[in-house]
């Protein structure tokens, strides 16, 4: 239950961000894929997190290769890492886990 409120949210605003870019005429994208490497165990909060990700506003997960999550994402502009680590801190305090420091 203290998901779904950032379920909501982001559902919403994600079909509205689509539905924008749809009817903007010039159909500002510049499509890509990143790979985000996860922090969250093998297993559900892993595949949680890859299932939530297509939730986030021009994001789609198209692949989980091990701990590595390949997203495509619609513009390389928007900080789509930040998103990402934030719902993987969601995740994390959901499943009561404690995740690793990033190392950049």
């Amino acid at each position: 239950l203290r998901f779904l409120p950032y379920f909501i949210y982001h559902s919403v605003s994600s079909s509205f961000d689509v539905a924008w870019r749809a009817l903007k005429p010039d159909l500002n994208i510049a499509p890509i894929l990143i790979r985000y490497p996860m922090r969250l165990p093998a297993g559900f909060p892993r595949n949680f997190m890859t299932g939530i990700t297509s939730l986030l506003p021009g994001t789609l997960a198209a692949e989980l290769e091990g701990s590595c999550l390949v997203v495509h994402v619609l513009d390389d502009k928007i900080p789509y890492w930040q998103a990402l680590q934030q719902l993987e801190n969601r995740i994390a305090r959901l499943a009561n886990i404690t995740l690793p420091e990033i190392n950049r």
